[in-house]
C-alpha cells in the first residue's frame, strides 16, 4: 500500500551552504522570493503527490540565502496548481520584511493582482489557500508577484538578462 500524503506541511529548510536548519533559525529579511510547485501524476489518483519549494534571495545575492521545500498537505488536491499556491502561502508565512515574488505560474501572479474579495471567493479553486496566505505576517509586506518563464536553462536566463539590460 502506498501511504497517503501527510495532513500537515513538513518542511526542509536549508541555508546558503546547503546545511539543514529549522525554519525558526532563518531570518528571511528584505529581498526576492522565487516560488515553484510540481506534482507527480499517477494513473491511480491516490498515488499522485505534489510538492513546492521557495528560495529567498538578498537583493544583491546571486545564490539563495535560504531554501524551503515541502509537500502539499493531503486535504488539498495533489496538483501542480495547488503546489504553486501553497508555495505562495508559505512564502507569506515566512517573510518578515518587504519582498517581491517570482512565479512561473500565471494563476498565482494573476490571483495576487486581484482584490481581496475576488481572491477569497468561495467558487475560486484555491480560495482556502489564499485565505491562509492573507492571514500571515508576510502578506502585507508583499510588493508584487512577477511572472517568469518556466524551465529556463542558465544560458537562456543569461540571454534574458542581457536583453533586459539593453532595453
Amino acid at each position: 500500500d502506498m501511504p497517503k500524503p501527510g495532513a500537515y506541511i513538513d518542511t526542509i529548510t536549508k541555508d546558503a551552504g546547503g546545511n539543514r536548519v529549522t525554519m525558526m533559525e532563518a531570518n528571511y529579511g528584505v529581498g526576492e522570493i522565487v516560488m515553484d510547485g510540481s506534482a507527480f501524476s499517477h494513473g491511480i489518483k491516490d498515488f499522485g503527490r505534489a510538492a513546492w519549494a521557495i528560495a529567498f534571495f538578498d537583493l544583491e545575492a546571486e545564490n539563495p540565502r535560504w531554501t524551503v521545500q515541502g509537500p502539499v498537505p493531503s486535504p488539498m488536491p495533489q496538483t501542480p496548481q495547488a503546489a504553486e499556491q501553497v508555495a505562495m502561502a508559505v512564502a507569506t508565512q515566512l517573510a518578515n520584511a518587504t519582498w517581491t515574488g517570482f512565479s512561473d505560474c500565471m494563476a498565482v501572479v494573476k490571483t495576487c493582482q486581484q482584490n481581496m474579495a475576488r481572491q477569497l471567493d468561495g467558487r475560486a479553486m484555491h480560495a482556502g489557500i489564499r485565505k491562509f496566505a492573507m492571514a500571515q505576517v508576510g502578506w502585507p509586506l508583499l510588493g508584487e508577484v512577477q511572472h517568469v518563464r518556466a524551465h529556463a536553462t542558465a544560458a537562456a536566463i543569461e540571454i534574458m538578462n542581457d536583453t533586459d539590460a539593453r532595453n
